[in-house]
Formats: C-alpha cells, sequence, structure tokens
C-alpha cells in the first residue's frame, strides 16, 4: 500500500504559501519529512490526516481518496500532533479504554487485550495506575503511540514528535518507533536531521511549502563524496572563504575559532582537509538553494 500525494498546495489568508504543488510517493516503513521551522510541515501532516483541506491537488491512501473519503482514512489512521492534551485524574488504563470504546472497540475483552498489548509495546504497562497527567515528558509521548495503535492502524503520522524530550527519552522513542514500522507507514516529521539518518528509510527535504529533495539517506549523501572539506578557522578567514566556496555549516568551537564544512571539487586551501559526508551536509545544501516561492 502506498500513500500518494499529487500537486497539494495551500495558501494561507496571510499571503503564505504553506504548500508548494508538493508530489510524494511514499511505501511501506519510516518516512522522514525533514525541514526547518515553518517549512509546511505540520501543514501537510494535518492536511494527510483529513484535518484542514488544501486549495488544490490529490492524496490518496492505497484505494481511498483522502480528501474525498475522509472517514475511511481516519479508520486506518493514526496522528501524534506536536501538542496533545490530557484529561486530569484519569489514569492511563481509563483514558486508554475510553479513547478505544472512541475508536469503535465495543468489547470490553478486545480493549482490555489491546490496551494491555499497546502498554507493552510502549513501556508503559507498569504505570498503567498512573495519571497521565503526571507522566514525563518521554511517557506522555509513548502514551500518544499507545493511543494511536489502539486501531492497529496502516498510517501513522507523527509531528516533531522528540521535540523537548530529553537524549534517553529520544533514544527510546524513536527505537519503539523502529519496532511498530514493520507493517504500516509511518510519516515523521522533524526538523532534526540526527532523527532521520539512522532511523528511515527514505527521507523528503521541505522548506518554504516545496519539496527540495525526496531521496534514501544513502542517495542522499551519495553526489557529495569526495567534496566536503573541513577546517578550523578564525571569523575573518571564514569571511574570505564565504565569497568564494558553498559553506554548508559553521561550529563555534571558542570565540576566535570556527569549524567550518564547506562543499568544493578541490581543497579550497592548505588548511583544509577532506572529511566524510553526513546527512547534515546533503541538508544545508539543499536549504542553501531555496529561493522564496512567487504566489
Amino acid at each position: 500500500m502506498q500513500l500518494i500525494i499529487r500537486n497539494l498546495s495551500k495558501v494561507y489568508p496571510n499571503g503564505i504559501k504553506a504548500m508548494d504543488s508538493i508530489n510524494l510517493e511514499i511505501g511501506k516503513g519510516l518516512f522522514g519529512l525533514l525541514g526547518p521551522n515553518g517549512a509546511g510541515k505540520s501543514t501537510l501532516m494535518r492536511t494527510i490526516a483529513s484535518l484542514q483541506s488544501p486549495d488544490s491537488g490529490e492524496i490518496r491512501f492505497g484505494e481511498i481518496d483522502v480528501l474525498q473519503q475522509p472517514l475511511q482514512l481516519r479508520a486506518v489512521l493514526g496522528y501524534l500532533p506536536q501538542e496533545f492534551g490530557v484529561y486530569p485524574g484519569i489514569s492511563a488504563e481509563h483514558l486508554l479504554d475510553y479513547l478505544a470504546q472512541l475508536k469503535g472497540v465495543n468489547s470490553k475483552k478486545q480493549r482490555k487485550m489491546l490496551i494491555d498489548e499497546v502498554l507493552e509495546v510502549t513501556g508503559l504497562l507498569e504505570a498503567k495506575k498512573q495519571k497521565v497527567v503526571a507522566y514525563s515528558g518521554g511517557m506522555k509521548r509513548r502514551f500518544g503511540i499507545a493511543q494511536v495503535l489502539l486501531n492497529r492502524p496502516k498510517l501513522i503520522i507523527v509531528d516533531e514528535p522528540t521535540a523537548g524530550l530529553d537524549p534517553a527519552e529520544r533514544v527510546r522513542f524513536l527505537n519503539l518507533l523502529r519496532e511498530i514500522a514493520t507493517d504500516s507507514i509511518i510519516i515523521f516529521s522533524t526538523h532534526i536531521v540526527e532523527d532521520i539518518k539512522s532511523l528511515c528509510r527514505e527521507l523528503a527535504i521541505l522548506a518554504k511549502g516545496r519539496i527540495l529533495q525526496q531521496a534514501s539517506p544513502q542517495q542522499a549523501i551519495a553526489p557529495l563524496i569526495g567534496k566536503i572539506w573541513q577546517a578550523n578557522l578564525a571569523p575573518e578567514q571564514l569571511e574570505i572563504i564565504k565569497q568564494d566556496f558553498t559553506l554548508l555549516s559553521t561550529k563555534y568551537l571558542d570565540h576566535q575559532t570556527i569549524q567550518a564544512r564547506l562543499l568544493a571539487d578541490g581543497a579550497p586551501s592548505r588548511v583544509f582537509a577532506p572529511v566524510s559526508p553526513q546527512l547534515e551536509d546533503s541538508y544545508f545544501l539543499a536549504l542553501n538553494h531555496v529561493k522564496p516561492p512567487v504566489i
């Protein structure tokens, strides 16, 4: 089963073009949607989830015309937005029971089986009697995945799920997504390149409402082999280098030293050394070629 998006566009009343003729084909497994804040990722996620309408375009999930048959899509959809609320004073077990009933699971026995299953998968079984409002940020994110899994979805959308998580919870959450991706399409939206490169079989880079690149992490990196150079420079040296070469990223090592990575066919100067390309290099290169869309 595939998710196919054709010519999807959306312009908000303030003139912002949130989606600019987006075309994507997404198959089973983890798919990364990578882009800076304000790129249009959340607009695209909400549109795929049938929570808002585009100005034009088409979305198909298997035989379902998403824009014309939103209820059919929601029956096989799991959606975890950036922010979600929980009822105060209710345990995880009771809240999942309520949500399962809303999703049409009428059998009490079946609900209990499903709830224990999703709590086990998300590592929350021992905390099922605790109030969700008292969970840590990482536990709340895992609870969000637990409620997503109640209807055994075939399409799962998670929007910026690792934002604000500490490093240990972030790794745990990403491993959880990897485990549940075998039988579903999971679209994972983020601005953190590190989350994508070891997790997703394919990615798309989105900026200013446009898809700049769709490839596997390996395909994105391949054209840059032998063309990425790195050096530690003084600020005044960096200003000179920027005039003649494509600067990809910089990192301050101290107040007087900047680590610079750039794209070049050969060594820009004797202080530069060749380094292996990273997905971040491909990402920053794509963003460097963005021009504001014309409305």
